[in-house]
């Protein structure tokens, strides 16, 4: 009841939360909507605004144009004094006009302000030039024409009125003139209220039924006038003008109140589930507690199983089912602990009951039925347990079950490093001990010459005056021999012994991250030549075929630690051989480079072969083994490798000996204008 009660409050409280938010995402849709529109109606109001004023301002502009054509009509005689006298009481009150211009005749006579337009004085618009746009527009409308963005004389950008002046009372027939009004384009879209309305929106202007026409634009660029912009067009002076506005941070893309809405909606949730559950909470106060309690043992990391006074079976967690997987079809709520137990041993489940099953159960439930302290218990499937059993109030045994696999293991892997790092420790004091034993003893001779037998043939040789030149010269050759012996011996001990060192340093140096590595382009070739050379003479002692075929290529390595590697792997191949071959070859895979070092030797044993690159670790690990080494030329040539990005690993394959394969990166070609510039 209550597993159907815990789905239809989920089912619930789910159902609640799902329309809680999509209520809120309705409402927040309706707030984007309305930021939307209020975005749009704020553009339109600032659309209307500035086209009505543009509308306006020119208009004026054009009524100040058409007083200034009337007068000129009417006095045929109008003097430049006259004219700018009537210029400057028309335009005195406006700072965007440059200059206003008559030109009786199609040619300027009068200017004003004369000073700044002097130069405009003469200009005869019968003849076509850039200065003559719009005249013959005007003249053939009989109506003012309004020409621009134009670049001005004086600077700058302008709007050019022209304004037809109609032939006057008494003058010569066919004789017309033109007023011509220049507007400063800044200063008057400063007068429009353009300058304010930029800092908020994006605007351009367009003077003309074209959009796409860069010379119909006034103000601002082409892109401010996309599909996503508000359009106002009007009419100017007979002329249609496009005005396009969109706000500068762009279109709202959620309204003002869309956090507020969706913290709401949370709330709603929150509130509906708190009270979902104080509903719930009341309802099955007393199952809830009890499952809350469960609960606690089901999220222990350790297995727990419950037995009652007559010792069945009352409960147990997830944890211990999956640590008895093997037996879980015998653990069954109600079953007696000794018939689970009888199903563990049954199926070889316990590693201490195989074989003796009936023993192993008998001290088993000793141990159960009175429980004292705790033990360990090993699993066929090797998890190890260690087991605590107490009695509880009512006479039942509740049982906990702790995998300590890993610290196990862990104390396993601790135990192994001790006894690798004390074999270390006793194999290297061998090794040192052995080539300074020898140095000791024959320096002992070199520093006490007369100890020698050859010394004291060769002093009898020469107080023996019967002694001829020949027997006095093989006695010094015989005594030369035996200091040039133990001096070579010595010279083995102690390249022996450097070797040790050099090991011992290279190791320290890998594990401090210390060592050093200085990577060029080297011929990998020369480099295995010189190994194998090096161990030439050992080979054919035993009688080993040692040889390469390589293909010729050269690496991205340190020469260096490139010559360690190779002297390690070849120097164990040999070493381990007794007899056959050691063969080195590579072969080419892209931008890399498989060194194989194989020999004929008796191989590695499966059960050591994850741990041959193990800092310390021999296969024969005593003293008194058959080769000589300390165990870290391996996992030196290990850390060297991985130092140059590359792979070093062992052929599991191979059905006898030993192949070795070392993955390094080839050297990068140099490109062709790396070359030119060196």
């Amino acid at each position: 009841m209550y597993f159907i009660s815990g789905r239809l409050f989920k089912l619930a409280l789910l159902t609640s939360a799902v329309l809680t938010f999509l209520a809120a995402w309705v409402v927040v849709d309706y707030d984007t909507q309305r930021a939307f529109d209020r975005d749009l109606e704020s553009v339109n109001a600032e659309g209307v605004k500035l086209s009505t004023a543009l509308v306006t301002q020119l208009a004026i502009l054009n009524t100040m144009a058409q007083s200034v054509a009337a007068t000129a009509q009417l006095l045929p005689d109008l003097d430049h004094a006259k004219f700018e006298k009537l210029a400057a009481k028309i335009s005195q009150e406006r700072q965007d006009i440059i200059n206003i211009a008559y030109a009786p005749g199609l040619v300027v006579r009068h200017v004003y302000p004369l000073e700044p337009n002097a130069a405009a004085l003469g200009l005869d618009y019968r003849v076509p030039s850039k200065f003559s746009a719009g005249v013959d527009l005007a003249l053939e409308r009989d109506s003012a024409v309004l020409i621009g963005p134009v670049q001005i004389i004086q600077g700058g950008s302008a709007l050019i009125l022209r304004e037809p002046v109609k032939t006057a009372a008494g003058a010569i027939s066919g004789e017309r003139g033109i007023i011509s009004l220049v507007v400063d384009l800044d200063r008057f879209m400063s007068t429009v209220g353009m300058d304010t309305a930029k800092e908020e929106f994006n605007i351009a202007v367009f003077g003309g039924a074209s959009l796409d026409a860069q010379e119909n634009l006034i103000l601002g660029s082409a892109s401010s006038c996309g599909p996503d912009v508000v359009r106002r067009e009007f009419s100017v002076i007979g002329n249609p003008w496009t005005l396009c506005i969109s706000p500068k941070a762009g279109w709202p893309k959620q309204g003002e109140n869309t956090h507020l809405i969706w913290m709401g909606a949370l709330l709603v949730v929150i509130s509906t589930t708190v009270i979902f559950l104080v509903i719930n909470h009341l309802r099955i106060r007393e199952v809830t507690a009890k499952r809350q309690l469960w609960d606690a043992v089901e999220a222990l990391n350790i297995g727990f199983v419950l037995y009652d006074a007559e010792d069945r079976m009352v409960s147990c967690n997830s944890k211990y089912l999956e640590m008895y997987k093997d037996n879980s079809g015998g653990i069954r709520i109600g079953r007696r602990f000794r018939n689970i137990l009888e199903g563990a041993a049954g199926k070889d489940q316990i590693v201490a009951a195989k074989g003796r099953e009936k023993e192993w159960l008998d001290s088993r439930m000793a141990a159960h039925l009175s429980p004292d302290g705790n033990f360990e218990q090993e699993l066929s499937n090797g998890i190890c347990l260690k087991v605590f059993e107490r009695k509880t109030f009512d006479g039942g045994i509740a049982g906990f079950h702790v995998d300590i696999t890993d610290l196990k293991r862990a104390q396993d892997e601790a135990e192994a490093s001790k006894i690798a790092t004390t074999e270390f420790l006793n194999n290297i004091n061998h090794e040192i001990r052995t080539p300074l034993s020898v140095i000791v003893g024959f320096i002992g001779f070199l520093a006490a010459p007369k100890l020698l037998g050859s010394y004291k043939t060769l002093a009898s040789a020469i107080d023996n005056r019967d002694s001829s030149r020949a027997e006095i010269s093989e006695a010094v050759e015989m005594f030369v021999d035996q200091i040039k012996f133990q001096a070579e011996r010595v010279q083995q001990s102690s390249t022996h012994l450097l070797e040790l060192v050099k090991d011992t340093l290279d190791l320290s140096q890998a594990q401090n991250g210390q060592l050093s590595f200085k990577p060029v382009d080297v011929a990998l070739t020369p480099l295995v030549d010189e190994a194998i050379y090096h161990f030439k003479h050992q080979a054919e002692q035993k009688g080993l075929v040692l040889r390469c075929s390589l293909t010729p290529v050269e690496l991205r390595a340190d020469p260096n630690r490139l010559r360690q590697i190779l002297t390690h792997v070849i120097g164990n191949a040999v070493k381990f051989t007794p007899s056959g071959s050691v063969v080195v070859t590579n072969k080419i895979e892209g931008d890399w480079s498989v060194i194989t070092v194989k020999d004929t030797g008796p191989g590695i044993a499966k059960q050591h072969r994850e741990r041959i690159f193990d800092t310390f670790w021999q296969a024969d690990g005593s003293a008194t083994r058959d080769y000589e080494g300390t165990g870290l030329g391996l996992a030196i040539s290990r850390k060297l490798v991985d130092l140059h990005g590359g792979e070093f690993w062992l052929d599991e394959e191979v059905a006898s000996g030993s192949t070795f394969h070392i993955r390094l990166p080839k050297a990068k070609p140099v490109e062709t204008a790396e070359i030119a510039a060196e």
